[in-house]
């Protein structure tokens, strides 16, 4: 087997490996089946990179002379491949655009503005096999045609953009899991952005550019699988095992800290009256209140049913009358969207000292002071 032949089934492999453990993670999504549609989009991003991935095999063995193929076939391999890619992009820009909620209330008419560019490009490389724009083959190998560079930038410049926005917007979230989610959204695009380039000015022994987005993916579907593993699916805020993980951290640290206990009053009452579904739009109503009240770098938990938490500085001036504060921006909150109801907290807190060393200790204290500011109010 000569040099050549070694990297045609080198690349294959590696192109082939890239193409199942893609596959493996679009059942692993269909396993989580996935409702909402910005995570729809992130699964069809990746099964159209995993389709690209077994499409690019054909590259390896073919243009390294390791098996003989009609041009035909090759002319339907690659177009599958540019397509399959090209369509793995535009899921991902409609999953980054969702996050940032920018299509919210937009018209058909700005979408367009996204559509349209991919629409051409596809024209331009599904006619490649009589009009040579996109690719050819010379002597029979692959050669770049001459709209090559606008089609692989139409698909770059719009999934750069829509992540330099999601992380201009991350500063302005205050809410911990959006700006999250948002930065993190930027740090795929700069790897899509690397891998993009190198697959345009660079021709190698390797699929840089599947290997680029299986990375890619691989973290993408990690940080998702970690959200639904460390977030509330109703608030949206960090879970009671996060909440308790972090906690433990702060006991460790042996630094004094922050913290506020809150309980929505009336929320069996909220159930009952108007059902579940009210029920969870008061909770994600109240976690709304408390993320835009306390400062960005707070740690916002659900510990309970009806029960948040709030881990800050050592500061107590941070938390003099914060129940009246995040009651006040709840009130507005459920004014705003014109509830049935209205609610409010009870808010106890205190500053955590090294007197206290573990996180049952803790709690206990907190449930007798939240106990006793909800014995006063009813008084």
């Amino acid at each position: 087997m000569n040099n050549m032949t070694e990297f045609g089934v080198q690349y294959s492999v590696v192109a082939a490996f890239c193409g199942v453990l893609l596959f493996a993670i679009c059942i692993s999504f269909l396993n989580a089946m996935p409702k909402k549609s910005d995570d729809k989009c992130l699964f069809l991003s990746i099964l159209c990179a995993a389709i690209a991935a077994f499409a690019e095999i054909s590259y390896g063995l073919h243009e390294f002379d390791v098996v003989a193929m009609s041009h035909e076939f090759v002319y339907f391999a690659y177009i599958v491949y540019t397509i399959a890619s090209m369509l793995s992009g535009f899921f991902w820009l409609v999953y980054s655009e969702k996050k940032q909620n920018s299509w919210a209330g937009r018209k058909i008419s700005h979408l367009l503005v996204f559509l349209l560019p991919y629409l051409a490009a596809f024209g331009v490389v599904i006619s490649t096999p009589f009009t040579h724009l996109y690719f050819y083959f010379e002597d029979g190998s692959y050669a770049r045609g001459p709209y090559f560079y606008i089609v692989t930038a139409i698909s770059i410049v719009f999934v750069v953009f829509s992540g330099i926005c999601a992380f201009i917007k991350s500063f302005r979230k205050r809410h911990y899991a959006v700006r999250s989610e948002l930065r993190i959204v930027f740090m795929y695009i700069l790897a899509l952005l690397a891998v993009q380039l190198s697959q345009m000015f660079f021709s190698g022994h390797l699929p840089i550019r599947t290997m680029g987005a299986t990375f890619v993916f691989v973290v993408a579907f990690s940080h998702y699988a970690l959200r639904h593993i460390k977030t509330d699916p109703v608030s949206k805020v960090n879970n009671r095992y996060t909440f308790e993980q972090y906690l433990s951290n702060k006991l460790d640290s042996e630094d004094w800290f922050g913290l506020v206990m809150l309980d929505l009053d009336g929320f069996k009452a909220i159930n009952e009256a108007h059902g579940r579904a009210m029920g969870d739009k008061a909770i994600m109503q109240s976690a709304k209140a408390i993320c835009e009240t306390v400062p960005n770098d707070f740690f916002v938990a659900r510990v309970g049913g009806d029960e948040f938490a709030i881990v800050g500085t050592n500061e107590l001036a941070d938390y003099i009358e914060i129940e009246e504060r995040i009651n006040e921006n709840l009130a507005e909150i459920q004014s705003t969207d014109g509830m049935p109801f209205t609610c409010t907290f009870s808010a106890t807190y205190m500053i955590v000292d090294n007197s206290y060393d573990n996180i049952p200790d803790v709690l206990q204290e907190m449930d007798k002071r939240l106990n006793n500011r909800k014995s006063r109010k009813k008084a």
